[in-house]
């Protein structure tokens, strides 16, 4: 029984890391687009919110699609 309760406190651990690194990821990925949305609009010539918002569609069909499979 202690072995389990361990064990629980050791995976419920493991899980708040992986949580965390989630975030850090998202917040990552998230500067990464803002970066990529201001390059491209300098370059094409358009509005960065335009260019977010068609990114975060094709991002959006993206998962719709692989959920759906």
């Amino acid at each position: 029984m202690k072995n389990l309760l361990q064990e629980n406190k050791n995976l419920k651990e493991k899980l708040r890391i992986i949580e965390e690194d989630q975030d850090e990821l998202k917040l990552a990925l998230h500067i990464v687009t803002v970066h990529c949305c201001h390059l491209i609009g300098e370059k094409e010539g358009k509005k960065v919110e335009d260019i977010y918002k068609e990114i975060n569609k094709r991002i959006t069909a993206l998962l719709d699609n692989r959920c759906a499979q």
